[in-house]
């Protein structure tokens, strides 16, 4: 199996030293861009941090925490992406949601599905623009169910997938 150490970094790191990271094996970053969960921002860090990655050669990908409670929220979300941490700038990897606040829970499976899948259908005009997206990965807090919702209703699989944070590992199986 391959497998490839990669960090997640944000605003919430600091000044955080990716260099001696590097050093220490971190192969890949992810780098929050932004997100929906404060009005819609540009994580502070964003641009040293895409800056200071692609100085040290390292592969870069980037994800939006969402808090989209509507379709037209995360059109707006998805936009708001693209325009101010796409544009004009080249990942190695993928582009990424993230769904895991907890409000979200609150407007039911279908709605959420709907959001997530109109999440989807804007990373896919991404991909048309050139971006390599995906909605495989995602960070959750207690959504299993609604994340295999989201499968079962989006690519119509039952994939089985793994959450990791440090020493905890979830595994989800898709509910017949």
């Amino acid at each position: 199996t391959l497998k490839k150490f990669g960090i997640d970094i944000s605003v919430w790191q600091g000044d955080f030293n990716l260099e001696r990271a590097k050093r220490d094996g971190v192969e890949f970053v992810i780098i929050k861009g932004g997100g929906g969960d404060d009005g819609l921002y540009v994580d502070s860090r964003f641009e040293e941090n895409y800056k200071k990655a692609k100085s040290l050669n390292m592969p870069v990908g980037v994800y939006w925490f969402s808090r989209a409670l509507t379709i037209n929220d995360a059109k707006a979300e998805a936009d708001f992406f693209y325009r101010y941490c796409l544009k004009g700038k080249q990942f190695d990897l993928p582009v990424f949601i993230d769904v895991e606040n907890k409000t979200q829970l609150s407007v039911g499976p279908r709605m959420l599905t709907d959001i997530v899948k109109a999440w989807f259908e804007y990373l896919e005009y991404l991909e048309n623009l050139g971006y390599y997206a995906i909605f495989k990965i995602l960070y959750v807090i207690d959504m299993g169910h609604y994340i295999e919702c989201f499968f079962k209703i989006i690519s119509g699989t039952c994939p089985t997938f793994s959450i990791c944070k440090p020493n905890k590992c979830k595994t989800f199986n898709c509910i017949s």
